[in-house]
């Protein structure tokens, strides 16, 4: 992330992780998630978020405000 120079960048990403137990068994799974990190000027550094909305629903722009609300 150090050397990117752009505004935004997004990516799809494939994320492994441990299910919650479930009769004492864990589960190991994948999941693809959409990232995006937005460039904050003022502190030169990205705001990264992972998502499981499509790129085509939502801009990089709109997932600031959205994650700005919650």
């Amino acid at each position: 992330m150090r050397r990117l120079r752009r505004k935004t960048f997004e990516a799809i990403v494939e994320i492994g992780f441990f299910k919650r137990s479930y009769k004492s068994q864990k589960r190991f799974m994948r999941r693809r998630f959409g990232l995006i990190a937005v460039r904050n000027k003022e502190a030169n550094t990205y705001h990264v978020y992972v998502t499981n909305t499509d790129a085509e629903q939502i801009t990089a722009g709109d997932i600031t405000d959205v994650y700005a609300l919650r």
